[in-house]
């Protein structure tokens, strides 16, 4: 409960923040990542797109919507995120990881 409890405050603050500036990506990346946390996947990727289109280099942000793509079992969508962030960056270990889960996944 208590984690939950600082997701809210995390969102409410995030909220704020975006009042202000409503394109800050690093605040809309960390707002999708709580989103996600908590399980309201499409929030999460609402702000992930809104980043990617701010800034479509954003291997990180490709990354944990990949990954939002995965926990949803959307693993053709998952893999176009993981590709193109590996794409952009051959060392990104996590999204290297994270595509091998997601062929696991579905079995290849």
């Amino acid at each position: 409960m208590l984690v939950t409890n600082n997701y809210k405050k995390a969102l409410k603050e995030f909220d704020r923040t975006l009042k202000i500036n409503p394109n800050h990506i690093s605040t809309l990346a960390r707002r999708g990542q709580i989103y996600q946390f908590l399980l309201r996947y499409e929030d999460a990727l609402k702000d992930f797109d809104r980043v990617i289109e701010l800034d479509p280099n954003f291997t990180e942000a490709l990354a944990i919507r990949g990954e939002t793509y995965r926990l949803m079992q959307k693993y053709e969508e998952a893999l176009k995120d993981f590709n193109r962030a590996i794409a952009l960056n051959p060392n990104f270990d996590w999204a290297l990881a994270s595509r091998g889960q997601t062929y696991q996944s579905m079995q290849r």
